[in-house]
């Protein structure tokens, strides 16, 4: 017997699954918006952090930057206190870094530069080689000599 689609009403029916998902998400707003109300200044309005998930006595934030969160950490218990006066029953917060950026980009390994000295040696050795392919190597890394 094939699945019939359920009605929009039934769905969205607070009982439902996703009506469960929605008053959820409806308190974790809530919540956040009366946690920024309450916490002080820096920390309530320019903190990039949001509310993630409430369950099982629990508290997760979550920011973007990791610098941010080790401040946040430093202030768990002043998010604690303020939380628990919101919301009974929370006894731990954790704070999450989520990455929600491009790609990052790879850093660029610094250029070693040879000395003049070793330069000098290396372009010598280059000339009394019989290997074209290897000549032309060692002429190139010659090339890598600090100027100065």
């Amino acid at each position: 017997m094939p699945n019939k689609p359920k009605p929009i009403a039934e769905m969205l029916n607070p009982a439902s699954n996703l009506g469960r998902l929605k008053r959820h998400v409806g308190q974790i707003k809530r919540l956040e918006k009366e946690l920024r109300r309450r916490l002080p200044s820096p920390l309530g309005e320019d903190y990039s952090w949001s509310v993630g998930n409430f369950r099982d006595r629990h508290l997760t934030l979550f920011t973007e930057n990791p610098g941010q969160a080790s401040r946040l950490r430093f202030m768990q218990q002043q998010f604690l206190e303020n939380v628990q006066s919101i919301q009974s029953g929370i006894e731990t917060i954790s704070i999450k870094v989520i990455y929600q950026g491009t790609e990052r980009e790879e850093p660029k390994k610094p250029s070693r530069k040879l000395s003049q000295g070793a330069a000098e040696n290396i372009s010598a050795s280059a000339e009394h080689i019989n290997d074209n392919e290897l000549k032309a190597v060692l002429q190139r890394l010659s090339q890598h000599a600090e100027r100065g």
